[in-house]
């Protein structure tokens, strides 16, 4: 009797191993069809067209919302963003401070991608005019990275420095002013 009690369990166990795997799989389309929708719900909040709105600190944002600000780049405080990839390609985004009025939070604005030709990029290539400047741009944040590093911004003393996905307190630190937190 024990014997065919056995049998009929052995018999079981790729049924039962098949309703785990299906159970599982069930939860990974879930998870899929979440991840689907999320991210169509950020494309339609970045092609919500409005016109540009006149941005000042303090100012309440929405993610990719159009806004405008005038102020004068902090060029002796530009970072290179590493590993930045953009059609198969090594590069960097130029992500400069931006200046508003004394005693406000730096704006930081990332200014495009540089191609990577060597260790460092050419840096008359990162020149910036002297004098105030309009810039009209959409509300973001800094890349991020799946696992964070200990030290992401180089710990040079020269200007430009590189960085590997820092995050707004990395930046703020190395600048050495406050950074808005978008």
């Amino acid at each position: 009797m024990n014997a065919k009690k056995q049998q009929r369990t052995s018999e079981n166990v790729p049924y039962i191993v098949g309703g785990i795997f299906v159970l599982l799989f069930l939860g990974l389309c879930a998870w899929q069809i979440k991840r689907g929708l999320d991210n169509r719900e950020t494309q339609l909040q970045f092609a919500a067209e409005s016109g540009w709105s006149s941005w000042s600190d303090g100012m309440d944002t929405e993610p990719f919302q159009r806004i405008e600000v005038g102020g004068r780049y902090r060029g002796d405080r530009q970072l290179l963003l590493e590993n930045i990839t953009l059609n198969g390609r090594q590069g960097f985004y130029v992500i400069t401070p931006l200046a508003i009025q004394d005693g406000e939070r730096l704006l930081l604005v990332n200014r495009g991608w540089l191609l990577r030709e060597s260790r460092r990029p050419d840096v008359s290539q990162l020149d910036l005019p002297d004098q105030r400047v309009t810039v009209r741009g959409r509300v973001g944040r800094l890349p991020r990275a799946g696992l964070k590093m200990d030290n992401p911004i180089s710990l040079s003393d020269a200007w430009p420095r590189t960085a590997v996905f820092p995050d707004y307190r990395d930046v703020a630190a190395a600048i050495g002013h406050e950074v808005q937190p978008f």
